[in-house]
Protein backbone atom coordinates (compact mmCIF):
# COMPACT_ATOMS: atom_id res chain seq x y z
CA UNK A 1 0.00 0.00 0.00
CA UNK A 2 1.11 3.60 -0.64
CA UNK A 3 1.92 6.30 1.62
CA UNK A 4 -1.50 7.97 -0.31
CA UNK A 5 -4.60 6.08 0.42
CA UNK A 6 -6.37 3.85 -1.81
CA UNK A 7 -9.58 5.72 -3.26
CA UNK A 8 -12.86 4.71 -1.30
CA UNK A 9 -14.54 3.17 -4.11
CA UNK A 10 -11.32 0.98 -3.96
CA UNK A 11 -12.02 0.30 -0.20
CA UNK A 12 -15.94 -0.08 -0.31
CA UNK A 13 -14.84 -2.73 -3.44
CA UNK A 14 -12.56 -5.00 -1.00
CA UNK A 15 -15.02 -4.83 1.91
CA UNK A 16 -17.64 -6.39 0.24
CA UNK A 17 -15.70 -8.89 -0.88
CA UNK A 18 -13.88 -9.54 2.31
CA UNK A 19 -18.21 -9.49 3.68
CA UNK A 20 -19.48 -11.80 1.00
CA UNK A 21 -16.34 -14.68 2.32
CA UNK A 22 -17.76 -14.36 5.68
CA UNK A 23 -20.71 -14.16 5.32
CA UNK A 24 -20.23 -17.80 3.91
CA UNK A 25 -18.35 -18.83 6.21
CA UNK A 26 -20.63 -17.77 9.16
CA UNK A 27 -23.16 -19.36 6.98
CA UNK A 28 -21.14 -22.75 7.87
CA UNK A 29 -20.95 -21.69 11.71
CA UNK A 30 -17.06 -21.05 11.28
CA UNK A 31 -15.70 -18.02 12.70
CA UNK A 32 -12.21 -16.91 10.47
CA UNK A 33 -10.92 -14.81 14.25
CA UNK A 34 -7.96 -13.12 12.36
CA UNK A 35 -9.02 -11.38 9.67
CA UNK A 36 -6.32 -7.85 9.12
CA UNK A 37 -4.82 -6.64 5.80
CA UNK A 38 -2.05 -9.92 5.80
CA UNK A 39 -4.67 -12.37 5.41
CA UNK A 40 -6.64 -10.47 2.45
CA UNK A 41 -5.31 -11.50 -1.08
CA UNK A 42 -6.04 -9.82 -4.04
CA UNK A 43 -6.04 -12.36 -7.14
CA UNK A 44 -5.69 -10.31 -10.63
CA UNK A 45 -6.53 -12.46 -13.66
CA UNK A 46 -7.72 -11.28 -16.69
CA UNK A 47 -11.13 -12.72 -16.22
CA UNK A 48 -11.09 -11.17 -12.65
CA UNK A 49 -8.77 -8.42 -12.21
CA UNK A 50 -10.48 -7.42 -8.71
CA UNK A 51 -10.93 -11.04 -6.90
CA UNK A 52 -10.04 -10.66 -3.18
CA UNK A 53 -9.54 -13.55 -1.20
CA UNK A 54 -9.59 -14.13 2.70
CA UNK A 55 -6.97 -16.56 3.67
CA UNK A 56 -4.95 -18.05 6.31
CA UNK A 57 -7.83 -20.12 8.62
CA UNK A 58 -5.30 -21.49 10.78
CA UNK A 59 -7.04 -19.51 14.05
CA UNK A 60 -10.68 -20.27 13.01
CA UNK A 61 -12.89 -22.23 15.34
CA UNK A 62 -16.45 -23.30 15.21
CA UNK A 63 -18.64 -21.57 18.02
CA UNK A 64 -21.48 -23.97 17.87
CA UNK A 65 -24.08 -23.53 20.91
CA UNK A 66 -21.22 -22.33 22.86
CA UNK A 67 -18.82 -19.34 23.14
CA UNK A 68 -15.29 -19.89 21.82
CA UNK A 69 -12.31 -18.92 24.48
CA UNK A 70 -9.09 -19.84 22.78
CA UNK A 71 -6.68 -16.49 23.00
CA UNK A 72 -6.34 -16.13 18.77
CA UNK A 73 -6.38 -13.39 16.28
CA UNK A 74 -3.91 -10.29 16.09
CA UNK A 75 -4.53 -7.82 19.03
CA UNK A 76 -5.09 -4.65 17.01
CA UNK A 77 -7.48 -6.74 15.35
CA UNK A 78 -9.07 -8.04 18.22
CA UNK A 79 -12.22 -7.21 20.00
CA UNK A 80 -12.38 -6.54 23.72
CA UNK A 81 -13.98 -9.74 24.87
CA UNK A 82 -11.10 -11.78 23.50
CA UNK A 83 -8.82 -9.74 26.37
CA UNK A 84 -11.68 -10.38 29.04
CA UNK A 85 -11.33 -13.42 31.24
CA UNK A 86 -14.17 -15.37 31.27
CA UNK A 87 -16.27 -13.78 28.46
CA UNK A 88 -15.74 -15.91 25.21
CA UNK A 89 -16.57 -14.94 21.90
CA UNK A 90 -18.38 -15.82 18.67
CA UNK A 91 -18.30 -15.27 15.17
CA UNK A 92 -18.80 -11.33 15.92
CA UNK A 93 -15.25 -11.09 16.69
CA UNK A 94 -14.63 -10.98 12.85
CA UNK A 95 -17.28 -8.03 12.22
CA UNK A 96 -15.29 -6.39 15.09
CA UNK A 97 -12.41 -7.47 12.75
CA UNK A 98 -13.97 -5.95 9.48
CA UNK A 99 -14.20 -2.24 11.10
CA UNK A 100 -10.83 -2.36 11.81
CA UNK A 101 -9.40 -3.58 8.52
CA UNK A 102 -11.77 -0.89 6.83
CA UNK A 103 -10.27 1.95 9.23
CA UNK A 104 -6.85 0.66 8.34
CA UNK A 105 -7.46 0.57 4.51
CA UNK A 106 -8.62 4.20 5.47
CA UNK A 107 -5.77 5.50 7.20
CA UNK A 108 -3.34 3.81 4.47
CA UNK A 109 0.42 4.21 5.77
CA UNK A 110 -0.40 6.16 8.58
CA UNK A 111 0.05 5.59 11.61
CA UNK A 112 -2.27 4.50 14.16
CA UNK A 113 -2.92 6.23 17.58
CA UNK A 114 -1.37 3.82 20.28
CA UNK A 115 -3.55 0.94 20.78
CA UNK A 116 -2.45 -2.18 23.16
CA UNK A 117 -4.58 -4.98 24.11
CA UNK A 118 -6.97 -4.18 26.61
CA UNK A 119 -7.25 -0.49 25.92
CA UNK A 120 -11.49 -0.20 24.78
CA UNK A 121 -12.96 -1.24 28.94
CA UNK A 122 -16.59 0.51 27.87
CA UNK A 123 -18.16 2.13 24.47
CA UNK A 124 -17.09 5.68 25.52
CA UNK A 125 -13.29 4.64 24.95
CA UNK A 126 -14.02 3.55 21.56
CA UNK A 127 -16.29 6.46 20.60
CA UNK A 128 -13.32 8.64 22.21
CA UNK A 129 -10.87 6.46 20.08
CA UNK A 130 -12.70 7.10 16.84
CA UNK A 131 -13.83 10.48 17.09
CA UNK A 132 -9.93 11.54 17.39
CA UNK A 133 -9.26 9.78 14.48
CA UNK A 134 -12.05 10.97 12.65
CA UNK A 135 -11.15 14.38 13.25
CA UNK A 136 -7.97 14.12 11.49
CA UNK A 137 -9.80 12.18 8.49
CA UNK A 138 -13.33 14.22 7.52
CA UNK A 139 -10.97 17.23 7.07
CA UNK A 140 -8.94 15.81 3.76
CA UNK A 141 -11.99 13.89 2.58
CA UNK A 142 -10.39 10.35 2.87
CA UNK A 143 -13.96 8.44 4.02
CA UNK A 144 -17.53 9.94 4.15
CA UNK A 145 -19.86 10.33 6.85
CA UNK A 146 -21.63 6.90 5.52
CA UNK A 147 -18.17 5.52 5.86
CA UNK A 148 -17.79 6.31 9.45
CA UNK A 149 -20.98 4.76 9.92
CA UNK A 150 -20.48 1.52 8.82
CA UNK A 151 -17.32 1.44 10.60
CA UNK A 152 -18.92 2.76 14.09
CA UNK A 153 -21.02 -0.12 13.36
CA UNK A 154 -18.60 -2.54 13.34
CA UNK A 155 -16.67 -1.52 16.74
CA UNK A 156 -19.43 -2.06 19.00
CA UNK A 157 -18.27 -3.25 22.69
CA UNK A 158 -20.99 -5.09 22.88
CA UNK A 159 -20.71 -8.36 20.78
CA UNK A 160 -24.16 -8.81 20.74
CA UNK A 161 -25.54 -5.55 19.68
CA UNK A 162 -23.19 -5.82 15.96
CA UNK A 163 -24.47 -6.66 13.31
CA UNK A 164 -24.58 -9.51 11.18
CA UNK A 165 -21.84 -10.17 7.92
CA UNK A 166 -24.99 -9.81 6.03
CA UNK A 167 -26.78 -6.76 7.85
CA UNK A 168 -23.08 -5.22 7.70
CA UNK A 169 -23.16 -6.13 3.53
CA UNK A 170 -26.31 -4.18 3.17
CA UNK A 171 -25.22 -1.00 4.77
CA UNK A 172 -25.68 2.48 2.82
CA UNK A 173 -22.03 2.61 2.34
CA UNK A 174 -21.34 -0.08 0.65
CA UNK A 175 -24.64 -0.05 -1.38
CA UNK A 176 -24.81 3.78 -2.24
CA UNK A 177 -24.29 5.43 -4.77
CA UNK A 178 -26.26 3.16 -7.34
CA UNK A 179 -23.80 3.60 -9.67
CA UNK A 180 -20.59 1.95 -7.76
CA UNK A 181 -23.25 -0.67 -6.60
CA UNK A 182 -23.55 -1.65 -10.07
CA UNK A 183 -20.08 -1.76 -10.82
CA UNK A 184 -19.35 -4.06 -7.80
CA UNK A 185 -22.05 -6.63 -8.77
CA UNK A 186 -20.52 -6.25 -12.47
CA UNK A 187 -17.00 -6.96 -10.69
CA UNK A 188 -18.67 -9.39 -8.55
CA UNK A 189 -20.54 -11.14 -10.60
CA UNK A 190 -17.37 -11.78 -12.91
CA UNK A 191 -15.47 -13.59 -10.18
CA UNK A 192 -17.89 -15.49 -9.62
CA UNK A 193 -18.38 -16.96 -12.65
CA UNK A 194 -14.90 -17.25 -13.58
CA UNK A 195 -13.72 -19.08 -10.17
CA UNK A 196 -13.39 -22.97 -10.22
CA UNK A 197 -11.80 -25.37 -7.49
CA UNK A 198 -8.23 -26.38 -7.66
CA UNK A 199 -7.79 -29.83 -9.65
CA UNK A 200 -6.21 -31.80 -7.41
CA UNK A 201 -3.28 -33.89 -9.40
CA UNK A 202 -2.99 -36.63 -6.71
CA UNK A 203 -5.30 -37.59 -3.79
CA UNK A 204 -4.43 -37.21 -0.49
CA UNK A 205 -3.54 -39.99 1.26
CA UNK A 206 -6.08 -40.69 3.82
CA UNK A 207 -5.18 -43.96 5.24
CA UNK A 208 -2.93 -46.71 4.81
CA UNK A 209 -3.43 -50.47 4.51
CA UNK A 210 -1.23 -52.12 7.97
CA UNK A 211 -1.41 -55.46 5.31
CA UNK A 212 0.31 -53.91 2.80
CA UNK A 213 4.15 -54.96 1.83
CA UNK A 214 5.53 -51.49 1.01
CA UNK A 215 9.49 -52.90 1.01
CA UNK A 216 9.45 -52.71 -2.77
CA UNK A 217 8.99 -49.01 -2.53
CA UNK A 218 11.66 -48.66 0.08
CA UNK A 219 9.71 -48.41 2.93
CA UNK A 220 9.73 -50.97 6.15
CA UNK A 221 6.38 -53.04 6.30
CA UNK A 222 4.71 -52.05 9.65
CA UNK A 223 4.98 -55.66 11.33
CA UNK A 224 9.15 -55.18 11.39
CA UNK A 225 8.36 -51.28 12.94
CA UNK A 226 9.26 -52.04 16.47
CA UNK A 227 9.05 -49.70 19.59
CA UNK A 228 11.91 -47.62 18.20
CA UNK A 229 11.23 -44.68 15.67
CA UNK A 230 13.86 -44.41 12.68
CA UNK A 231 13.67 -43.48 9.49
CA UNK A 232 16.32 -43.90 5.95
CA UNK A 233 17.74 -40.61 7.23
CA UNK A 234 18.29 -40.69 10.33
CA UNK A 235 17.86 -43.06 13.83
CA UNK A 236 17.08 -42.70 17.56
CA UNK A 237 19.47 -44.82 19.00
CA UNK A 238 20.70 -42.49 21.65
CA UNK A 239 16.98 -41.71 22.62
CA UNK A 240 16.76 -44.33 24.98
CA UNK A 241 14.58 -46.08 23.32
CA UNK A 242 13.75 -49.80 24.61
CA UNK A 243 14.96 -51.34 21.10
CA UNK A 244 18.12 -50.51 19.11
CA UNK A 245 17.10 -48.71 15.71
CA UNK A 246 18.23 -50.00 12.80
CA UNK A 247 21.33 -48.49 11.31
CA UNK A 248 20.45 -45.80 8.52
CA UNK A 249 20.97 -46.72 5.29
CA UNK A 250 23.45 -44.44 2.85
CA UNK A 251 22.07 -42.07 0.79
Amino acid sequence: MRYNTLDEWVIKSIIRQVLLAVVYIHSKGVAHRDIKPENILCGVTPSAPYRIMLSDFGASGLPGSKRLESNVGTPFFRPPECDAPGRGHDTSVDIWAIGMLTLQLVLGNRQFPDLEPGTFKSQGHIDNYLGMIFSELSPRGLIANAGQSFICGCLVYDSEKRPTARQAFSHTWLQRPSSERTLFKRLEADNAASWAPQKVKFPVIETLDPDTDHSQHGHIPPSEIGMSTFSRYFTAAGLGNAQTARKAPRE
